[in-house]
């Protein structure tokens, strides 16, 4: 089996639908889900088509706890992050997913958490954007990105 971060889309149709992503590379693998409506994550991919990805503000898709005390600082609790930055200037670039399951222990932390980067490219993220747009309108039921190597 190839390196690879899956996506699948569950539309509820009112708005709190789910996100479940999949990944492996080598022998590890992980699995996380996020709530949100088709039409933020179609916003959020919008970012992923931008030429260059720059390193200091990739293009991301997270969920997570908001920390009301300072709701513009971002989240208080990450249960899933996917970004794209640069790898080298050669237009090889870095898929990155983090997953975690929404449980603090006693020491303040997620007790399961996993995260894996592949290797990728701006034409397989072209192709990526489309394909998850196609599953957001109900048209693919998965997509899959695998790891470009060279």
């Amino acid at each position: 089996m190839k390196n690879h971060i899956a996506f699948v889309f569950y539309d509820d149709g009112e708005g709190d639908s789910a996100l479940v992503v999949s990944f492996h590379a080598k022998n590890f693998s992980g699995r996380g889900v996020a709530y949100f409506d088709a039409e933020n994550i179609s916003l959020m991919l919008d970012s992923f088509s931008v030429y260059p990805i720059l390193s200091e503000k990739p293009p991301k898709i997270e969920w997570g706890t908001i920390d009301l005390s300072n709701p513009k600082g971002g989240l208080k609790e990450e249960h899933l992050h996917f970004s794209v930055w640069p790898l080298d200037t050669k237009g090889h670039l870095v898929a990155s997913i983090r997953a975690a399951v929404p449980y603090v222990n006693i020491a303040g932390r997620f007790q399961y958490h996993a995260s894996v980067d592949i290797s990728t490219t701006y034409a397989a993220m072209t192709q990526f954007v489309e394909d998850m747009k196609s599953m957001l309108r109900g048209e693919l039921s998965e997509v899959v990105l695998e790891e470009v190597i060279g």
